[in-house]
């Protein structure tokens, strides 16, 4: 799951989270994983929370490094932008 991500635990949690459990849920035999297209949220969420989170380009790498073979990427971006514009290139 793709999203522009959000400092916010309490909307990390039940936002994404959700989206991220629903995937799950409705398709028990995937690994669902997760990645932000905003490295600002990221590098703000490891240096208060140290929780790390990858970005896409570290997402897809970690998932050939897996050998994985058929891969999903679910954009949570409601409108085009510049993160989504990239995510799709």
């Amino acid at each position: 799951v793709v999203s522009f991500g959000t400092s916010f635990n309490e909307s990390r949690a039940e936002d994404i989270g959700g989206i991220e459990k629903a995937l799950q849920e409705a398709n028990p035999d995937w690994s669902v994983r997760r990645a932000f297209t905003a490295q600002i949220i990221i590098n703000h969420v490891q240096a208060r929370d140290e929780e790390v989170i990858d970005n896409v380009d570290q997402a897809l790498a970690r998932a050939k490094a897996n050998g994985v073979k058929n891969l999903v990427v679910q954009p949570t971006h409601l409108m085009h932008g510049a993160e989504y514009d990239e995510l799709m290139a």
